[in-house]
Order: structure tokens, then sequence, then C-alpha cells
């Protein structure tokens, strides 16, 4: 939840994100980890985080139904998993995130 951005309260309204990242990252790794930082949430934002930042491959199914959505954010299973292997079986048993 983004409380301010900048000289912008938000906190009447707070603006709610899910911000999911690149679709891979190969064999280099994470940019941040090659740059040396920890992934942070940007500064100027204030924000109220429903889960922990984490660097880690995965992929978010986002439900739509009338008034509502449900964003489920799955991980892959700890090390790296080969985009051949990432079949529909393998996804279907990924914990939720």
């Amino acid at each position: 939840r983004i409380e301010r951005s900048g000289e912008l309260d938000l906190t009447s309204n707070p603006v709610h994100s899910i911000l999911s990242g690149p679709v891979g990252v190969g064999s280099a790794g994470w940019p941040s980890r090659a740059r040396g930082v920890e992934p942070r949430t940007p500064t100027g934002l204030e924000v109220t985080p429903l889960l922990e930042l984490e660097e880690r491959n995965g992929f978010t199914i986002l439900d739509f139904e009338g008034d509502r959505m449900e964003a489920r954010l799955m991980r892959c299973p700890e090390g790296y998993v080969s985009p051949a292997r990432l079949d529909l079986e393998l996804a279907s048993r990924l914990e939720l995130g």
C-alpha cells in the first residue's frame, strides 16, 4: 500500500500495488545483486508492505470476477528452475507467496 510519494499524501486513498518484477533473470542473477545492493523500497515512497521484498523466480496469477480481483504470487522452488523444467505440472505444485 503506497501512502506517500514525495510530496503527494495518499493516506486518505492509498494506492494498492503489486510489483512483480521482470519475467526472468537467466544465468546473470538479479540486477540488484549485480549492482551489490539489496531489494528495497525506493526513496520518496512511504509504504505499508503486505510481504517482505524478495528476489525469487516465480509468476503472478490475477483472477478478475465482477467487482473483485484476486492475486496469487507463485514462487519457484529454491534454486534455479530451468524454463524447460517449468511445466504446468511443476507450476501447480509451487507454494503460494
